[in-house]
């Protein structure tokens, strides 16, 4: 799920004026598995992940983040409530690596509450979006670069869509 800027604010754009171009970007894949449940992950973290990761994150790309989230809890009740996430210190680093969004294996980007709501509010004034409820980004740890693809329902004035998230590796890398 694609969150569009209109999620946050009525001066956000909605969905169907989302651009394509920003859901066929590189992306790299960031793993935050020891981050515990329902903590905020902060820019000392992102930091260490991204050094972890040996490869710089793409301008103009996106940042998956993988906490083992949806591996740990999907499909029990602790799939709604016991996600980390980031912090808006956190959403505000991301958003200076030049990223256009980021995406993480919860159903939504900050911890439940009050520091979620933030999180959404500081994606408006930042200029950038977030893709929640992703899977799988376990197999992608380790791989480097890839090419990622999340394309949006064409919904008129929607603040969101679902997406089919696909990662696609450089056959010669």
């Amino acid at each position: 799920h694609i969150d569009a800027p209109r999620h946050f604010g009525k001066s956000g754009i909605s969905i169907d004026k989302y651009p394509l171009e920003n859901c066929y970007v590189k992306g790299i894949c960031l793993d935050l598995r020891h981050v515990a449940p329902r903590a905020e992950i902060t820019p000392a973290d992102l930091e260490a992940a991204a050094a972890k990761a040996g490869v710089p994150i793409p301008k103009g790309g996106t940042v998956l983040l993988c906490t083992g989230h949806h591996a740990r809890t999907f499909p029990t009740p602790a799939y709604s409530t016991d996600n980390p996430g980031v912090n808006v210190a956190a959403t505000e680093w991301l958003a200076r690596q030049g990223i256009v969004h980021f995406g993480i294996d919860s159903m939504r980007p900050g911890p439940e509450g009050v520091v979620n709501a933030l999180v959404h509010k500081a994606c408006l004034e930042l200029d950038i979006t977030h893709i929640e409820s992703l899977c799988n980004l376990e197999t992608l740890l380790g791989k480097g670069e890839f090419r990622f693809i999340g394309l949006p329902l064409k919904w008129r004035e929607g603040t969101g869509s679902p997406i089919r998230a696909v990662a696609i590796f450089d056959e010669d890398a």
